[in-house]
């Protein structure tokens, strides 16, 4: 069992042998973009039909006219909550591919030192498939443990009036509501923190869905600390990664014209660093981390298979040496 020292300095080495790893992370960011740009179009497309709409397909009647303004209100939020849902498919979908390519280039890097793009494309169409639930599954986990944490800290306060300016209790509830906030953000980085092994589950050990979550969780449950340095090494590279986007922003966004253009490319930039460096990098020593700690993965016969792991398999879904 390899310290986590000694995961960390391999995994960077790995990377600098392996840049082809970034793609699909740059891609990922890249995806992003389009998808939001897209978003964009559709609702600008959406309000300027709203407002051009004639008043003669309405029988003469305004179509904003005072008796059909709550139908145009709840035109709209139909038509965002579809667009936005469906949005949010793709972005999942296409990236749960991604995710799988580079969860399996990794791999290969570990067996054999090397790795290729069409080797995203095997990993991707086989796993994806299943990657794409799970991450549903997590997110209704995410949604609904947000749910009640809301229900019992900004909800209960509000229903009981803890919340009126008027009430002695107020100080209790202003401190609910931000004992509440606290608790999302935990709960938000606990979730994301149990379930960072869940891609690993899939494309290392070919599990199922409902199988490859039991997995993430059993394998946090094992090896808490480590994940947790890991996971908390990325966040602060992260955090410190958002702290100069704010700071760039404010300070290009009192340029007028094109101070808010360059203050979105300057992001844009700084989320291609990520993906081209941190995201690659701490993939790789999750996968180490994984492969490394996981039973029935023998750390000794990487880089000596031909194959991806997955084509040797054992009746119980481990991977098989």
């Amino acid at each position: 069992m390899e310290n986590l020292e000694n995961i960390i300095g391999e995994g960077v080495k790995n990377w600098k042998d392996n840049y082809v790893l970034s793609v699909p992370f740059i891609l990922n960011v890249i995806l992003s973009y389009v998808l939001q740009l897209l978003f964009v179009i559709v609702i600008v497309f959406f309000v300027i039909l709203l407002v051009m709409i004639p008043s003669s397909i309405l029988g003469g009647v305004d179509f904003f006219h005072l008796d059909i303004a709550l139908q145009n209100i709840l035109l709209t939020a139909v038509v965002l909550s579809t667009v936005s849902i469906a949005f949010l498919v793709v972005y999942l979908l296409v990236g749960s591919f991604l995710v799988c390519g580079a969860t399996g280039m990794s791999l290969d890097i570990l067996q054999k030192g090397e790795t290729s793009v069409s080797r995203m494309l095997v990993y991707g169409r086989r796993y994806f498939r299943i990657l794409f639930p799970a991450n549903i599954l997590v997110l209704l986990i995410l949604v609904f443990g947000e749910i009640i944490i809301s229900g019992v800290f900004f909800g209960v306060p509000y229903e009981t009036d803890l919340l009126s300016r008027d009430n002695s209790m107020f100080p209790m509830g202003l401190i609910s509501v931000m004992v509440g906030l606290l608790f999302t953000i935990l709960y938000a980085l606990a979730v994301d923190l149990v379930f960072k092994p869940l891609q690993f589950a899939v494309v290392f050990s070919d599990e199922g869905v409902l199988s490859s979550l039991k997995t993430s969780y059993s394998f946090f449950m094992e090896n808490k600390l480590d994940l947790f340095l890991i996971w908390l090494i990325v966040l602060i590279i992260g955090v410190f990664a958002y702290s100069i986007n704010v700071v760039t922003s404010i300070f290009f966004n009192l340029i007028p014209l094109v101070g808010p253009l360059v203050s979105q490319l300057l992001v844009f930039v700084i989320y291609l660093m990520l993906a081209f460096a941190v995201e690659p990098v701490s993939t790789l020593w999750y996968a180490h981390l994984y492969v490394d700690r996981k039973a029935g993965i023998n750390p000794e016969a990487l880089g000596k298979a031909p194959e991806p792991l997955y084509h040797e398999q054992a009746r119980d879904g481990r991977i098989k040496q």
